[in-house]
């Protein structure tokens, strides 16, 4: 979905951290941002403080499973 709003909105770059192996669709199951039958293509920058993204993300979502 995030992907898919990015070329709706003509996005013109996207930067993260933390890739995502069971849905992310800008480089990692498959990739939304230069698809040659979409009406806009972007940049994606992916990796940045992948770490600290991770173990921010696993924070997160284990204290929401503790509640």
């Amino acid at each position: 979905m995030c992907a898919g709003a990015m070329v709706l909105s003509r996005i013109e770059r996207c930067v993260f951290g933390a890739t995502d192996p069971k849905g992310g669709f800008c480089g990692t199951i498959d990739d939304l941002s230069n698809v040659p039958a979409l009406n806009h293509s972007f940049e994606v920058t992916g990796g940045v403080m992948a770490d600290a993204s991770r173990e921010q993300l696993r924070s997160f979502f284990r204290a929401l499973r503790k509640r």
